[in-house]
């Protein structure tokens, strides 16, 4: 089992669309609320403005991640009138780049969707750490 934290940015989120920032995978329920608090209170804009967190339990197909290990996601998505990412779909955790080609031909045939990509993780490593802001017109 891993633990997927994702953290999201409130006032840009609604009930039809949330602007969520996945941070990384973690072996310990506790690393990812370690790893959400710091973010929350010293990485920009996740401090800047009001987030929230969210710690998802996610399996893992096949043999158990290694020490320094990397998992594969597929991801699938569509893209609405705004551009914005809708209708996502996520495999369970992969622990090798074959077994994700596979699981993303299988995907593609059980789900339409317009977008498709398969993503590397590296477990125990938090990304976006220069953090975001944001842009206005």
């Amino acid at each position: 089992m891993l633990y997927q934290l994702t953290i999201t940015d409130l006032e840009l989120s609604d009930d039809t669309y949330r602007e969520d920032f996945s941070i990384g995978f973690f072996r310990s329920r506790k690393e990812a609320e370690e790893v959400a608090d710091f973010y929350l209170t010293h990485v920009k804009g996740f401090c800047d403005y009001p987030c929230s967190f969210e710690i998802t339990e996610r399996d893992i197909s096949g043999q158990q991640v290694g020490e320094n290990g990397e998992v594969f996601i597929v991801v699938g998505w569509n893209l609405n009138e705004d551009f914005n990412e809708v209708d996502i779909i996520e495999s369970p955790c992969l622990i090798s780049e074959s077994q994700a080609s596979a699981v993303l031909a299988q995907m593609k045939d059980q789900y339409h969707r317009t977008e498709w990509t398969v993503q590397r993780w590296t477990v125990g490593r938090a990304y976006w750490r220069e953090g975001f802001v944001r842009c206005t017109d």
